[in-house]
């Protein structure tokens, strides 16, 4: 038996090519992706099917200690590809990138796994727990319905909060 209450499926974390938008590619399996060096961060594990294609050398990974030295990387052609989630790789964009630069980096619209669903989490020892989750989940649904929820999404991915 669980013991918590899940809400709703509230967003979506999907893992994507950073890449210079001069660069014209498709992808459906690493092994498309050729010599095209990718840049990686020492320490994070970017999901199943990735880490196997770097450890048999089906890709060309190359790790440095910190994300936002792989833009750099992309910038100077040094690698062509950085995986990262699509909101947190447009945020680190804004912060460490002169707009002109963050301007010249996009992402593949093709996720390098499925993407991770993130729900509200409550406890089954707290005793409104159910409550909670139904009124959580109506709200969500009520600024889905009204389209705010696309709108807030929007917002976010254009450096709005």
């Amino acid at each position: 038996m669980q013991e918590v209450y899940y809400s709703d499926p509230i967003f979506e974390n999907k893992l994507v090519f950073f890449h210079l938008k001069s660069l014209s590619f498709n992808w459906d399996k690493f092994s498309d992706l050729g010599t095209m060096r990718v840049g990686a961060t020492l320490g994070y594990n970017y999901r199943t099917e990735f880490q196997e294609a770097e450890a048999n050398k089906i890709i060309n990974v190359v790790r440095v200690k910190k994300d936002e030295q792989n833009y750099g990387l992309i910038l100077n052609k040094r690698v062509k590809l950085f995986p990262i989630s699509i909101d947190a790789g447009y945020y680190q964009m804004r912060k460490y990138l002169a707009p002109d630069q963050a301007n010249l980096i996009t992402h593949h619209p093709r996720a390098i796994d499925e993407a991770r669903l993130y729900r509200l989490i409550v406890s089954k020892k707290n005793p409104n727990a159910n409550t909670i989750i139904i009124k959580f989940n109506k709200g969500l649904h009520q600024l889905k319905t009204e389209g705010l929820y696309d709108q807030y999404i929007a917002e976010l991915r254009a450096g709005g909060y």
